[in-house]
């Protein structure tokens, strides 16, 4: 089955009988090349790592072979003493990638293709000029907002104060991608959606992002240097198991800060911090 996310065309093949229900939107007619094939097979046993150890995020991330050609990603538990549970093996450039599972993870299936999927795109966008931030993302008269933080902080609860009072509508509620063009940084709706599960095969033009912080009054103010890159920097899934791979991720970065207003919402839970923002937004069209 292929699916269209954020203009890439991922084909998976896979034993699943049913995909995950937040992929149904995503599902792409194309008949053309895609951008990435991606495996997802059951195994009796996941083979040892054979390269290079390169970094461990609860993940075990190596070289694929003596070679270094591409990766190859184990996950462990000790719910299962004998060995790896889970591999993905990608080529360097992400067009390939295989997952494999042991039968024992067939009643987690999903689960296991949700997280090992998200792997794959959190990689592969960084080829195709895009970045995933962990935020909760609004489209709100065709402006994309963006609100980000560390978990736990109100993302979601800001994106549904501009549901309720202002006619947003959600794009994606934990993981959206922020694409470059020439013209102007896009975000877009993902499937992988966190446990509020709102998502939408949406995008539009980035506005604004906002850095929020629980406070007991509502307060904004525009980040600069050194400031900004020290809140903002933490929210992008970066590929700490490959320089190549970070340096493109950087320079995502750095657009995106060059060319997008970015605040700083230290807020409560309610509307005042909705007007906040809002009225925000409506100066910098008027400066625009």
């Amino acid at each position: 089955m292929r699916y269209d996310i954020a203009g890439l065309i991922i084909d998976f093949q896979t034993d699943l009988k049913n995909m995950p229900e937040e992929f149904t939107s995503y599902v792409s007619e194309s008949d053309g090349a895609a951008d990435c094939e991606v495996d997802f097979l059951q195994c009796s046993e996941v083979s040892p790592p054979q390269g290079r150890f390169l970094y461990e995020d609860g993940l075990k991330w190596y070289t694929h072979d003596e070679n270094e050609d591409g990766f190859s990603v184990y996950l462990s538990t000790p719910l299962y003493p004998f060995g790896p549970v889970c591999k993905l093996t990608a080529a360097e450039d992400w067009r390939q990638v295989s997952i494999e599972y042991i039968k024992d993870l067939s009643d987690q299936q999903l689960a296991v293709f949700k997280f090992f999927s998200n792997i794959v795109i959190r990689n592969l966008i960084l080829l195709h000029q895009g970045i995933i931030l962990h935020a909760s993302a609004i489209k709100w008269q065709d402006k994309g907002i963006a609100f980000t933080a560390p978990s736990g902080t109100g993302k979601s609860t800001q994106a549904q104060l501009w549901e309720a009072y202002r006619g947003a509508a959600v794009i994606n509620d934990d993981t959206p991608i922020l694409k470059r063009s020439a013209e102007k940084i896009t975000i877009h709706g993902t499937p992988w959606c966190g446990s509020s599960h709102k998502h939408l095969n949406t995008s539009a033009p980035l506005n604004t992002i906002i850095v929020l912080e629980q406070s007991n009054k509502n307060s904004l103010h525009r980040l600069q240097e050194p400031e900004l890159s020290s809140c903002l920097l933490p929210r992008f899934l970066l590929p700490y198991h490959d320089q190549r791979l970070m340096d493109l991720a950087l320079g995502h970065i750095a657009r995106i800060i060059a060319s997008t207003p970015i605040y700083l919402l230290q807020c409560r839970p309610d509307q005042e911090a909705v007007e906040l923002v809002h009225k925000v937004i409506l100066n910098e069209l008027d400066a625009g």
